[in-house]
């Protein structure tokens, strides 16, 4: 409801949310970002790459959706979207787009900005940044690290439907869809078994499972949670920078 009210509240023409244990990390964020909305009347929303940090302040992971910064119509955008690429904080909104797109959904409390977002690429283009304007900190009530019972089946799946039951499920290849559920079915259960939680990770694949059977078992990303499940976190990290390098004497050879 703060969310709403906020937005409700704006009188300016963008808006930009940072959560309260989020925070800036470039000092021109907020420039780069308007100098993107400015430039393209006719972007909804414009993000940037993502730093994790953990409990102890470590840096964990840089997101980067896109091979540098670009401006992507709606419905090329949607796939990074849809595939956990984007933050709550750090997505700096045209307010226009976002009151066309009915504002924050009601009932998703873990996905909402997910579906805000890719109903705003029914409105225009989006604007990602290729820089690390923001950071985040894993706590408790992330979703990637507090497993919710029955998220895949009451959130996320029907964020996916909904993206694809508006205008741009016309415009997307059905090969595209596929492939963005697929993803989402083993993506909360990859974050939990290569952090080294299988028991967590695995219920949760479990649940995924029992939804899309088909769709869950049958891809690349699944042999790699039984590998790594299998062998442990290191002799995995070893044998993926082996098949990395095997990949580099292969094109190196060509």
């Amino acid at each position: 409801a703060s969310l709403r009210e906020s937005c409700d509240l704006s009188r300016g023409r963008y808006r930009v949310q940072v959560d309260a244990d989020d925070w800036v990390i470039a000092d021109d964020a907020f420039e780069a970002q308007v100098e993107t909305l400015e430039a393209n009347p006719r972007m909804a929303f414009v993000y940037s790459s993502m730093t994790m940090f953990g409990v102890g302040g470590e840096k964990l992971q840089v997101s980067h959706p896109h091979e540098g910064t670009v401006t992507l119509p709606g419905e090329e955008a949607l796939e990074a979207i849809l595939g956990f690429n984007l933050t709550h904080s750090g997505l700096m909104l045209r307010l226009d787009a976002y009151h066309a797109a009915g504002g924050y959904p009601d009932g998703l409390p873990h996905v909402d900005d997910m579906l805000l977002a890719a109903r705003m690429c029914e409105w225009g283009d989006v604007g990602y940044i290729d820089r690390e304007l923001y950071a985040f900190r894993q706590h408790g009530d992330n979703v990637h690290l507090a497993p919710q019972e029955r998220v895949m089946e009451r959130e996320i799946l029907p964020v996916i439907d909904a993206a694809f039951g508006g205008p741009l499920g016309e415009r997307v290849p059905a090969a595209v869809r596929r492939r963005i559920t697929r993803n989402a079915l083993v993506h909360l259960p990859t974050q939990y078994v290569f952090r080294g939680e299988r028991r967590a990770g695995w219920r949760l694949f479990w649940q995924s499972f029992r939804l899309r059977p088909i769709d869950t078992l049958f891809q690349k990303r699944t042999l790699s949670l039984v590998l790594r499940s299998l062998v442990g976190g290191q002799v995995f990290q070893r044998l993926t920078r082996w098949r990395g390098r095997q990949g580099t004497d292969r094109r190196q050879a060509a």
